[in-house]
């Protein structure tokens, strides 16, 4: 729903990296609620996961602005497969921050993930 949201607020208002952006600040309020609410706490966790659904928008923000920005065709996909390339190099190590000693919270791993 972010996206569907998002992108027709980017495209009625034209400030794409604003509108990305609120995708990720929502996203990190929902990460926090994961973070800093109990265990106990069901709802509001569940709340949490599913604010950070949103966190896909300012990616596809970004990867709408190369092709608006960047001007000749091997220009563009030369940007947009550097894009994906840094994008999926700075994903490789999130599974690492997930450690056995670290159960059932994951504390590292989820201020690892707000941060990123």
């Amino acid at each position: 729903m972010s996206l569907i949201v998002c992108g027709f607020l980017g495209d009625r208002y034209g400030n794409r990296i604003l509108i990305g952006m609120s995708g990720l600040v929502t996203s990190m309020i929902g990460m926090l609620l994961i973070v800093c609410l109990p265990l106990s706490n069901d709802s509001g966790r569940l709340a949490g996961y599913y604010l950070m659904q949103s966190s896909p928008t300012g990616f596809v923000a970004l990867l709408s602005l190369i092709s608006s920005n960047v001007a000749g065709y091997t220009k563009k996909t030369t940007v947009g497969a550097l894009y994906l390339i840094a994008y999926c190099a700075g994903n490789i190590f999130s599974p690492q921050v997930f450690k056995p000693k670290d159960k059932p919270r994951y504390t590292p791993a989820e201020i690892t993930i707000l941060v990123c």
